[in-house]
């Protein structure tokens, strides 16, 4: 994965154009992708306002981490959710956001209906389909597999010829390729879609057994932007609030979650919607306060690939810190 220093953005210096660089904002936008980070956070888009206060959020929903990062290159959102890798790449190339909170703690799944796939040793000679080369997934089957002791493209074939994870889904869900690396809800989606599917792997608690548990799988980071949070202190935290109870709220009630995945049209499907929250793992974890585990995961990735995390390991001001 290549990087690039974004020059003209560290230039511009952009303000809060809403506040102009005083008070404090009159809404709150937020950059979410279509996945388990829109999972995470649906309550409060039903709400669509801060529990106090009465400020609007406008939540602007993308399938691909790049269009929400075009939104974060124009300060066009206060708050973005993206790949752990793509927080970590936009930090090194000068974008003027901070890492604030980690509320995915891994929902990748190996898909596929073979039931002799009982461990991962079980995939030797076996050929695994992937949604891209490099990037969070990836990285992640091939340190399980080579800390199971098989070498991957030499024992396990991995097959790249899918170039989203919409397209692999439909490979899974077809036949077309009997394994794939899935992430919820479209795990979920398919196995209700072709009862002969299920999962054969979790490839989270497969990296919990080859790391010992000592270093946790941050999937996904939200990010809030520094003009926003320098200038709206208050409404920040109250954002933090409301997200945490929000995440307590779905994993406390999915049936009603549900409804709501597939109102807001995460997800069509209310059986596939319900199934999927538990194997999103939604915990809301202060992003200062993992520092450690986050850096220890940001560093099995930059050895396995150093351009995963745009070519070094982000400092400590990565991270947002009251």
């Amino acid at each position: 994965m290549k990087y690039i220093l974004l020059a003209a953005y560290l230039m511009t210096g952009c303000k809060d154009q809403r506040s102009g660089g005083k008070g404090e904002a009159d809404r709150v936008r937020v950059g979410v992708l279509n996945g388990p980070a829109a999972v995470s956070i649906v309550q409060m888009m039903e709400r669509g306002k801060l529990t106090a206060g009465e400020i609007p959020i406008e939540f602007i929903i993308r399938s691909e981490p790049g269009q929400i990062q075009s939104l974060m290159f124009h300060e066009e959102v206060d708050f973005a959710f993206l790949p752990s890798t793509t927080a970590a790449i936009l930090y090194n190339s000068g974008f003027n956001y901070q890492a604030i909170v980690v509320p995915l703690w891994g929902s990748m799944y190996l898909v596929g209906s073979d039931p002799a796939i009982t461990t991962v040793r079980d995939l030797r000679g076996k050929s695994v389909g992937q949604m891209g080369r490099g990037v969070v997934p990836d990285i992640v089957l091939r340190y399980i597999l080579i800390q199971s002791g098989l070498e991957p493209d030499e024992d396990v074939r991995i097959d790249y010829n899918f170039p989203s994870h919409i397209e692999l889904a439909s490979a899974v869900k077809a036949g077309i390729t009997s394994l794939g690396v899935l992430s919820e809800p479209q795990v979920s989606l398919i196995i209700n879609q072709n009862p002969r599917l299920g999962v054969m792997l979790d490839l989270t608690r497969e990296w919990c057994q080859v790391t010992g548990d000592s270093i946790p799988f941050a999937q996904t980071v939200m990010m809030v932007g520094n003009t926003f949070s320098r200038n709206n202190s208050r409404i920040v935290d109250q954002f933090l609030e409301d997200f945490r109870k929000n995440i307590e709220w779905i994993n406390m009630n999915p049936a009603g979650a549900a409804a709501l995945i597939v109102k807001h049209r995460i997800i069509p499907d209310s059986i596939a919607a319900k199934a999927c929250i538990p194997r999103c793992n939604l915990r809301y974890k202060f992003a200062a306060d993992e520092k450690k585990g986050v850096m220890d995961f940001y560093k099995v990735l930059f050895n396995l690939n150093m351009d995963a995390v745009g070519g070094r390991i982000p400092d400590e001001n990565f991270f947002y810190t009251k």
